[in-house]
């Protein structure tokens, strides 16, 4: 019998963290995490995501006593409807027994906060790890996107989960050449003497940073499960990301000395972690810290692009997004870069999807949000 318990102790968050290692071991696609970073993401006293959500962590061990499965419940009062809708994430399980029980546990936890929608996997937010990995299981996933089993979809749907949204990620192709109509569209936009573009400048990461999540918060405000991240979360994420930044690979567009986009694009650090079974000691650290600044990686992911509401649906606009795109392919060209996706984008914003394919990139994974009635 499955027994479901809150990880309220060092060993149950232990287990938490653990229970995909076990569940993938065998599979060449998996990439298991650093412990140290997962530890800090779930800590609420380091991860600012808990100053304003609540959360229960739960785990399944089977009879034998080992951990089999787990699930996270949380509430984000930072989303509008929060009074009304809570979410489910860091889904695992073996089997469907497990994962019924663990969607038992988390639903009951959530009707307790006096929830009557749930909608997910969001690990832990929509800021954060989004959605089920429902097509594209023959390759890893880049950096902060997350793997899942191929019937985990099948099961969740058979429990009364209903779709609600499905994210995209795109691949581009870097050794092929950029398609002429989009490097076309880019001139038109560099040609023009009221637009700049320029790096991030890393020695003020923070402010800069500030910059580019304002324009993201301009630029997605209309977008399905729009949620803006607060100061705090900001300044962790320039925590976090700072060793990867590279001022080439994250750019700032301006028109007429008003921003008006931007792209980042990080480094796929899964690539340079799957060895390493999720510690940096004693010799991770160096091997990690080579791959990343002296080898480089084969892969990177645009993990945030953007332009703003005012230039949108505008010749102008996808012009300046073009432009983007051209840098990061050239520079990735320059880094041996073989391939960079671009995720995740909604099915439902049609435009973006339009310029990333009008720029040469191709779906290559879907990722599904699902949501269910519990009142």
């Amino acid at each position: 019998m499955i027994k479901v318990c809150s990880a309220n102790s060092h060993k149950c968050l232990t287990d938490f963290i653990n229970v995909p290692n076990y569940l993938y071991q065998d599979d060449e696609n998996y990439v298991q995490q650093l412990t140290m970073e997962r530890k800090e993401h779930l800590n609420p006293k380091k991860n600012p995501f808990f100053d304003h959500a609540d959360c229960q962590l739960f785990v399944a061990y089977n009879p034998e006593g080992k951990p089999v499965g787990r699930i996270s419940a949380q509430v984000d009062h930072q989303e509008e409807d929060s009074k009304n809708t809570g979410h489910f994430g860091c889904l695992e399980a073996a089997d469907e027994t497990t994962l019924r029980a663990l969607l038992i546990e988390a639903e009951e936890w959530l009707r307790g906060q006096g929830i009557k929608k749930v909608t997910g996997p969001y690990s832990l937010s929509i800021n954060d790890e989004v959605g089920l990995l429902v097509e594209g299981f023959d390759s890893s996933a880049r950096l902060l996107m997350n793997y899942a089993k191929p019937w985990y979809a099948k099961s969740l749907e058979k429990d009364g989960y209903k779709k609600v949204q499905d994210l995209f990620a795109y691949n581009l192709e870097v050794a092929n050449p950029f398609p002429a109509n989009a490097k076309r569209m880019a001139k038109y936009a560099m040609r023009n003497p009221k637009v700049q573009e320029r790096a991030i400048d890393v020695k003020n990461l923070d402010q800069e940073l500030k910059l580019v999540m304002d324009i993201f918060n301009d630029a997605w405000s209309n977008n399905w499960g729009f949620t803006p991240m607060t100061a705090e979360e900001i300044s962790y994420m320039a925590k976090n990301l700072k060793p990867l930044i590279d001022p080439d690979l994250a750019r700032i567009i301006s028109v007429d000395g008003k921003s008006a986009g931007m792209i980042i694009a990080l480094p796929d650090v899964n690539e340079a972690i799957k060895d390493l079974k999720g510690s940096l000691f004693p010799f991770g650290w160096l091997k990690l810290l080579w791959r990343l600044k002296v080898r480089g990686t084969k892969g990177g992911r645009v993990v945030l692009m953007g332009i703003r509401k005012e230039h949108q649906g505008t010749t102008l606009g996808g012009a300046l997004a073009a432009a983007l795109v051209v840098h990061i392919h050239e520079i990735g060209q320059k880094k041996s870069f073989e391939q960079v996706e671009l995720s995740w984008i909604l099915e439902d914003n049609k435009p973006m999807s339009k310029i990333i394919e009008f720029v040469g990139g191709t779906l290559n994974k879907k990722y599904r949000i699902y949501e269910k009635g519990i009142a």
